[in-house]
């Protein structure tokens, strides 16, 4: 469905001399994600919404969106995919967070400790097809630690006044770190 509409855009396009025939595919792979991104986007704020945790979706996807660009991870087969374990990860989340039983400040030490450890030792995930240079690699690395590092501070400065929402932090930087390590097994690392 994301292809033939990106498929129709970039022809519609060429028609009409805004883009040449030669970056066709380019063009048409950059709609595609645009679109799977603005869908994935919509169907959290959706959930958030319908669920009365609009706060949450919102913050799950700050974190999510920018931590994640840094440390890469497991890139699902297609977009389907991709936004069905989106989803299902919000979902996750906010199941996560509803039952509120959770020691924060523990689940914050073990996520500090664990995501640390994962993102120095195998951090940035590339994916097999869009391999980075070297000095990006670091940077990302550097970028992913700090964002990762100040989140987690950010989750221990509000605790106390929003347990949901920090929850909601911790939670999410946990499941970019599972992502990374699912990542990783399935490109064989």
């Amino acid at each position: 469905m994301i292809r033939e509409f990106a498929s129709m855009v970039g022809k519609r396009w060429i028609k009409n001399g805004l883009i040449s025939s030669e970056y066709y595919e380019c063009y048409v792979y950059g709609i595609e994600l645009i679109v799977s991104q603005i869908l994935g986007i919509s169907i959290i704020l959706l959930l958030g919404a319908i669920t009365g945790t609009h706060l949450n979706a919102v913050v799950f996807l700050v974190v999510f969106i920018l931590v994640r660009q840094y440390t890469g991870g497991y890139h699902a087969g297609n977009y389907l995919s991709c936004n069905i374990i989106f989803s299902l990860s919000y979902i996750v989340n906010m199941l996560i967070v509803a039952r509120n039983e959770i020691n924060l400040f523990i689940l914050v030490a073990f996520t500090f400790t664990i995501g640390i450890g994962t993102i120095s030792i195998i951090g940035p995930c590339t994916h097999k097809n869009k391999r980075i240079e070297e000095t990006l690699l670091k940077a990302n690395k550097t970028k992913s630690l700090v964002l990762y590092v100040v989140c987690c501070l950010i989750s221990v400065c509000i605790a106390s006044s929003h347990q949901s929402l920090a929850l909601t932090i911790v939670v999410t930087l946990l499941q970019i770190i599972i992502l990374m390590i699912i990542g990783k097994i399935k490109e064989g690392s």
